[in-house]
């Protein structure tokens, strides 16, 4: 069964791959590898010819789909060969791929129903499917999550479930926090289905309270809307959701906008965790500033305004509890950061345990220079993946290019090397002012061109023993 899903896979798309040689690439690698043996000098030779003429965007996007159709082929046969961590990898890349295509502006009809056909695929594969992607957390594991617990919660009737004496605890100044039993329901299912999910929430807390409370208190709103990114991200930073929704407070595209969080190729501030624990305070307070409630603003803040007024008006009630009739994930939304919090705070109680990771501790460094992480991991003397973490919002592996007399500032983990500026100051490269979209020659060899793909994923399909059902 297997074996034929792997050669529907290849048929699929291989009308794509085949033709990927006249396609185009964004050439995101603006900066290649530099010799930093001599500590006192590093040159980098740009490799952008800047008067190559600008690829028109309908090819930019086939470019792309052609990519995330390859990445989507790969994950599925590592998911089917039981290499759980190549899935999980894959399916990461698949979705940063998708996301980079929401950058093109507009796209017609046709682009919009193929785009929307991969991202189903994907889902639908990661959901149903999979042999052993559910081992692991990806950005999309939360969404997965939230859909398992609206099943667990929506087949329990009310009468079935555990009796408990509803009680609600009001502190001025904070949100009101209630115990009943739709809270009980779901804390029981992060007891079991969802145990593992939370363990590593829980375990991210040390990480990134100390950066969070600050700015929310600096902003004055309560404390407890820490928990709310809890349950929409699991405070990950690069957690992706079906609606397209990123970052730790899982922004789309328009609202943050609205709220100053920029997203282009190169970044996507929705992810930064500083700007978009921000932009979330100062949405929240104009939701709360708007429904005078503090649910009310968390059921907006996950479905729209426009949907909790509605259903408002219908049930002639402004009490959370009373709106029986918004979606499943809106009703479970504030039971669910309920639970969040009394776990949080007591999870021995609960057959949880408390996690002691690093904190993230930084200094700023303002860069002047479009420089790739690579570089900068051997001038800190750290790896690319620990510099990412404290900067999730650069999505190219790279400084975004700069004009003239504009830095970036750049988050210099506290453990990097002391002589770090020293060999930053000694790197010369030109100031890229704009993106350069360079086409690939068929004479090129590029390791991650959807034509190499197709080529080793046959192979594969050949050489690998693939598990039967």
């Amino acid at each position: 069964m297997h074996l034929y899903l792997i050669i529907f896979i290849i048929y699929f798309f291989s009308s794509d791959f085949l033709s990927a040689s006249d396609a185009i690439k964004l050439d995101s690698s603006l900066l290649p590898s530099s010799d930093i043996s001599d500590p006192n000098k590093i040159t980098i030779i740009p490799t952008i010819d800047t008067n190559l003429p600008l690829i028109p965007e309908e090819d930019i996007f086939d470019a792309q789909m052609s990519e995330a159709k390859s990445i989507l082929a790969e994950a599925i046969i590592s998911d089917l060969t039981g290499d759980t961590l190549e899935a999980a990898y894959q399916f990461e890349l698949l979705f940063e791929a998708l996301a980079n295509v929401e950058v093109l502006s507009q796209y017609d009809e046709f682009q919009t129903l193929e785009f929307n056909r991969i991202l189903t695929a994907a889902i639908d594969y990661y959901e149903d499917e999979a042999v052993t992607i559910d081992k692991v957390e990806t950005g999309l594991s939360v969404a997965v999550l939230r859909d398992k617990l609206n099943e667990y919660v929506y087949s329990q009737k009310l009468e079935e479930l555990e009796y408990v004496e509803e009680r609600v605890e009001i502190i001025p100044g904070h949100i009101p926090i209630t115990y009943n039993q739709k809270v009980a329901s779901i804390i029981k299912f992060f007891q079991k289905e969802g145990r593992n999910s939370f363990q590593k929430w829980l375990n991210r807390i040390s990480t990134y309270k100390p950066i969070i409370l600050p700015i929310l208190e600096e902003e004055g709103v309560p404390t407890e809307l820490f928990y709310l990114a809890m349950i929409e991200s699991g405070l990950n930073p690069k957690a992706y959701s079906y609606a397209h929704a990123s970052g730790i407070w899982q922004f789309i595209a328009s609202t943050g906008k609205m709220y100053g969080l920029k997203k282009d190729w190169w970044i996507d501030e929705r992810r930064d965790f500083e700007k978009s624990t921000r932009a979330a305070a100062h949405y929240l307070k104009d939701l709360y500033k708007e429904f005078g409630d503090w649910y009310l603003a968390f059921a907006a803040y996950n479905c729209g305004s426009t949907r909790v007024k509605k259903e408002m008006k219908r049930s002639g009630s402004d009490d959370y509890w009373s709106l029986t009739r918004l979606p499943p994930q809106t009703r479970n939304y504030v039971p669910n950061i309920m639970a969040a919090i009394f776990i949080s705070n007591d999870p021995q109680k609960y057959g949880f345990y408390k996690s002691a990771a690093d904190k993230m501790e930084w200094r700023v460094v303002n860069i002047d220079k479009t420089v790739s992480l690579e570089i900068l991991s051997e001038c800190a003397k750290l790896d690319i993946g620990t510099l990412q973490a404290f900067n999730p919002e650069l999505k190219q592996g790279t400084l975004p290019p700069l004009k003239e007399g504009k830095t970036y500032p750049f988050r210099l983990p506290l453990q990097a090397t002391n002589v770090f500026d020293s060999l930053l100051e000694n790197i010369e490269i030109e100031i890229v002012n704009e993106i350069v979209f360079i086409p690939i020659s068929k004479s090129y060899t590029i390791t991650s061109s959807v034509e190499i793909c197709i080529i080793d994923l046959v192979e594969r399909v050949l050489k690998d023993s693939i598990p039967r059902s």
